[in-house]
């Protein structure tokens, strides 16, 4: 579940990177505070934590493929 967080924060800070809208800031802010709110309980439970400190890395395969699909749907935008 963090990892799909951060997922969706990296989908908008690249997004935020590319249009500068303020809006994509705002919400990579909020999916921002969705993962931090998610590390304390895989802390309390010992369970892993699959977050990779890169922006597009990813453990899971098919999130790195929707985040790659993603960010190339918004690019497309232009």
């Amino acid at each position: 579940m963090r990892e799909e967080e951060k997922m969706a924060r990296d989908v908008y800070l690249t997004q935020y990177e590319s249009w500068n809208d303020s809006v994509f800031d705002n919400i990579a802010t909020s999916e921002q505070e969705h993962m931090d709110a998610i590390k304390p309980l895989l802390d309390t439970y010992n369970l892993p934590d699959p977050v990779i400190d890169e922006i597009g890395a990813f453990a899971n395969s098919e999130l790195e493929e929707l985040y790659n699909k993603l960010v190339e749907d918004g690019e497309a935008s232009a």
